[in-house]
């Protein structure tokens, strides 16, 4: 394993911290580790915008389930029995 390696995390791993920061606080090194990685790749970058987004969009979609009363919840997520008909 070379320096770069020990210091620097992956573009793999920051996918997975920055996924695992949504739901919880990361360790001070995996923070700052992960911080240093996203200024330098633009791709990760991106990636990190898109999961708040999708983070963001699936609050806003917990907060409309908790205002419907259980048959509109239901209705939402019930699969159909039959496929539709082409």
């Amino acid at each position: 394993m070379n320096l770069l390696n020990t210091v620097f995390h992956s573009c793999r791993r920051v996918d997975e911290l920055v996924s695992q920061s949504m739901d919880e606080p990361l360790g001070w090194l995996d923070s700052l580790r992960m911080d240093m990685h996203l200024r330098m790749c633009g791709n990760c970058q991106e990636v990190k915008s898109q999961v708040e987004t999708l983070h963001t969009l699936g609050a806003d979609l917990g907060g409309d389930l908790d205002e419907m009363d259980g048959a509109e919840a239901d209705a939402v997520f019930t699969v159909p029995s039959q496929p539709p008909q082409r």
